[in-house]
């Protein structure tokens, strides 16, 4: 699943979280059997978020772009400082500007943003 949020794309994957829930919830299950047997009191909540980390790396999968504006440098092979950054640049859906698209663009989908010549990404 990809989403636009903050001018950021986001993108999901809610059936690797499913199975990461349920490896954990498993691992969980055989941890309160085992605490149980041994006489120990339930898990606490911090040692349950401690095993999810451990267990998942992160409570949900994903990644997310931020796609920063920039000025150009000279194309010339030269060696230049990184020029100033100017922020995100401002994300939109393909779709809310569907009047003014090719119909091409609108098959496939997608975002778009403005870039001025001067500018790099």
């Amino acid at each position: 699943m990809i989403e636009i949020c903050n001018n950021n794309l986001i993108f999901r994957f809610p059936s690797i979280d499913a199975k990461l829930d349920r490896r954990i919830k498993r691992e969980l299950g055989r941890l309160q059997e085992e605490a149980l047997r041994t006489g120990d009191d339930c898990l606490s909540d911090g040692e349950i978020e401690k095993i999810r980390l451990q267990h998942a790396g992160h409570p949900h999968t994903g990644i997310s772009v931020d796609l920063q504006r920039t000025l150009r440098i000279p194309d010339d092979g030269g060696n230049y400082p990184l020029p100033p950054g100017f922020g995100s640049f401002p994300l939109r859906h393909l779709d809310d500007f569907s009047s003014r698209m090719p119909p091409h663009w609108l098959e496939r989908g997608g975002v778009i943003f403005p870039i001025y010549q001067y500018e790099a990404l």
